[in-house]
């Protein structure tokens, strides 16, 4: 989706500059915000990959003064017919309340992507914005509080900035992700789970509580309302890696180990905050034919972990806990995918 040599696709250097910072970071991260979970139902993106003839349709922006360059962008959205809203997936119990969704269409090399996205009359109206006229409000449709638009995706360094978009100079605040990095890159597919093998970039969410109250690349921005200046908390952005030297011959899980190799060779980056440390991955229910809840790849037919046809082979509480987090790394700040020199990309 993203440019070969963006840092979501563009293999990590064996010798990549580490953070001065690195062991009390990553001794924050090991005890309090370690990968635990997959989050591939409840808080995981709905992507969408649509063809060329999907009618458009608007979608509303609720916000009391949206900007005007946002609002151009959502006038026509390619939406698929099987296109589910978020909010009836989680009538069944769920809890997710970011609603997030992405769409790319290959055709037009264009990518959107939404923060709380519902639709109006069977999700109900958004709330939380008591200033915002009811006829707008309440206007049948598509909604969301936040979006995202990128035009010429394949050539995209893999992040919102002013070049995402024509005529548009300020960026910090686009994306429906809390770092602005895109929703629909970095997510763990079921597919390559059950290949074991995941030829990109990782994201995953940091423990809310533990985060700083600033970000650094790729991520432009951060939801953290804490103050803490403290060095060894995290910020969103944040690289983290494996020894190039690592082999992982201990752990036995193939998803496990997967993530684990992903790790060293491309990198995991901390994209948003959450009430537990876990890798974001697409839901499963944008696939054709898949039942509510992902019923069709993670779990398989049975629904169930290790049946016929599932990707997990044991909960991921128990095969993430097979990886080291200790031995993580924190790549340094200055670190950039152009830094690469011909001959850097060799694992041995």
């Amino acid at each position: 989706m993203f440019a070969p040599n963006s840092f979501i696709n563009q293999p990590l250097p064996a010798d990549v500059p580490i953070d001065p910072t690195s062991d009390a970071v990553v001794a924050t991260l090991a005890a309090h915000s370690k990968p635990t979970s997959l989050n591939y139902q409840n808080w995981s993106c709905r992507l969408y990959i649509v063809g060329p003839n999907v009618p458009t349709q608007k979608v509303f922006f609720d916000k009391e003064e949206p900007e005007a360059a946002k609002v151009a962008m959502l006038e026509a959205v390619p939406i698929p017919p099987a296109f589910k809203a978020p909010g009836p997936w989680l009538a069944a119990g769920g809890t997710d309340g970011d609603h997030h969704v992405a769409i790319w269409q290959p055709s037009t090399n264009r990518y959107w992507d939404f923060w709380k996205m519902r639709h109006l009359p069977e999700d109900g109206p958004n709330t939380g914005l008591p200033n915002l006229s009811a006829e707008f409000k309440e206007q049948r449709g598509w909604h969301c509080k936040e979006a995202g638009f990128c035009e010429n995706v394949s050539t995209n360094p893999g992040y919102f900035d002013t070049s995402s978009r024509a005529g548009v100079t300020e960026s910090k605040a686009w994306g429906g992700s809390a770092s602005g990095n895109f929703l629909g890159a970095l997510l763990i597919t079921a597919d390559e789970a059950r290949a074991g093998y995941i030829p990109h970039a990782l994201r995953f969410q940091v423990t809310e509580g533990y985060e700083r109250n600033s970000h650094r690349w790729p991520a432009h921005k951060h939801d953290s309302t804490d103050t803490t200046s403290d060095p060894a908390a995290l910020q969103l952005g944040s690289c983290f890696t494996f020894p190039s030297s690592m082999t992982f011959t201990s752990i036995e899980d193939p998803v496990a180990k997967a993530i684990a190799v992903a790790i060293r060779d491309y990198g995991m980056y901390a994209t948003e905050k959450g009430g537990n440390g876990a890798f974001k991955c697409q839901c499963e229910s944008t696939r054709e034919g898949s039942e509510t809840y992902g019923k069709d790849g993670w779990k398989g037919p049975e629904n169930k972990v290790g049946g016929a046809g599932a990707a997990l082979r044991t909960e991921p509480s128990l095969f993430l806990a097979e990886i080291d987090w200790s031995k993580l790394r924190l790549v340094d700040s200055s670190y950039r995918p152009a830094s690469i020199a011909p001959g850097m990309l060799g694992r041995g």
